[in-house]
């Protein structure tokens, strides 16, 4: 075998697997518990979102960004201009100095990486047997991989830290034309272009280091061979936001600054986007983001429940593992039941919060609901009577 693969075996006795399962009945009430709670803020959080931005939409103006007018105190408005700087952002480690809204410097080292595959027999008597192989290669990585954790760690080394790790700077003052944008705006600003690397970029480092490092393009590679790296090499790269670039924001005008709109509902409005677009389009995209922010939170939820349940009833598939063959097919059964109740619950649960925030649609949700749990109550009563075995009739004489 492979000095980079490795292969561990473990059994697990029946007593210890139901003891687990019976500890793991807790952790799945507190999972179907805690999506309950995250459906419910959900529905609610979707809701003052959609009000805030129908609200915004109705009452947000269009303004120049050339020049203020103090009329717009306190308003909610649209203003689309150039983005304009004068601050030069600098690296804290190499000479790398430029004009920018935001630099940032991107690294990658040559590490370890472990990777685990894990396959499950189970045996006549209830215990369970794991196989796990473990495969490591050799891969870049932005972040430190810590080989001490590592199943196999000898021969499978890598250094303690990035020796150059990632950094970003970002400029204090950054105006919109006439308006000064707040950090917040800054940081949203997207448009990273890659930076080329000036002749004296090592006029900085350390002597030692000099002779370790090379420049291929605009990348500083840290190592012998670029074609043949090393556990330990580095790539480094930097790139930078330029002024100049057309944003268009909504907020509320605060002098000749920003401040995040609170609208009725409690939710605020600061919006920037790339490029020159109208108020209509940005509020549209928005209600978009919140729509689809609101399945993947549905979905999400929809899981965690699923998850607790099965959690919760794997007791059930455990004691009947003493024969593999029917763990199967209660196990089958109970992801199922498992499924049909994460569903229905899910689907009630949003229905209750739609009594406090969309009180005519919550009915709709109820209805349903009672179909489905129909559905299972029917289900239940099939299998009964398929396992019904009436007496023999009996004979007279």
């Amino acid at each position: 075998m492979s000095s980079n693969t490795f292969t561990e075996i473990t059994t697990q006795s029946w007593g210890s697997r139901l003891k687990d399962s019976i500890g793991g009945i807790f952790f799945g009430i507190i999972m179907v518990i805690a999506s309950f709670i995250l459906l419910f803020w959900n529905e609610g959080r979707a809701v003052k979102r959609a009000q805030a931005l129908e609200e915004g939409a109705a009452s947000v103006i269009s303004v120049s960004s050339l020049e203020i007018d103090p009329a717009n105190e306190g308003k909610l408005v649209h203003v689309t201009g150039e983005t304009q700087t004068s601050e030069i952002l600098s690296d804290s480690n190499f000479k790398v100095s430029q004009k920018a809204i935001q630099l940032t410097r991107s690294s990658e080292m040559y590490q370890w990486e472990e990777k685990k595959e894990s396959k499950t027999k189970e045996k006549v008597g209830g215990k369970k047997e794991t196989t796990t192989t473990y495969t490591y290669r050799k891969v870049w990585s932005a972040a430190a991989i810590d080989s001490s954790n590592f199943k196999k760690p000898d021969g499978h080394d890598n250094p303690g830290g990035i020796l150059y790790p990632q950094e970003s700077r970002q400029a204090e003052e950054v105006k919109l034309d006439a308006f000064m944008l707040t950090s917040s705006q800054i940081s949203s600003i997207s448009g990273f272009q890659p930076l080329a690397l000036p002749h004296d970029v090592l006029d900085t480092i350390p002597l030692e280091n000099h002779s370790k490092f090379q420049i291929e393009g605009n990348t500083l590679y840290y190592g012998k061979d670029p074609s043949n790296p090393e556990i330990g090499d580095l790539k480094i790269q930097f790139s930078y936001i330029p002024p100049g670039q057309t944003i268009s924001v909504i907020a509320q005008q605060k002098g000749n600054t920003f401040l995040p709109y609170v609208a009725k509902s409690g939710s605020q409005i600061d919006l920037l986007s790339s490029g020159a677009l109208t108020a209509e389009a940005m509020f549209q995209s928005e209600m978009r983001s919140n729509t689809i922010l609101t399945w993947v939170i549905r979905i999400g939820g929809f899981f965690l429940m699923f998850i607790g349940f099965r959690v919760m009833f794997n007791i059930f598939r455990t004691l009947a593992a003493v024969v593999p063959f029917i763990a199967k097919i209660v196990g089958f059964g109970l992801s199922l039941l498992s499924g049909l109740l994460a569903a229905s619950f899910t689907l009630l649960t949003i229905a209750i919060a739609w009594l406090f925030y969309r009180p005519l649609l919550s009915i709709i949700l109820i209805v349903v609901v009672v179909i489905i749990l129909a559905a299972v109550r029917m289900l239940k009563k099939n299998k009964q009577e398929a396992s019904f075995v009436p007496p023999p009739p009996t004979v007279q004489t």
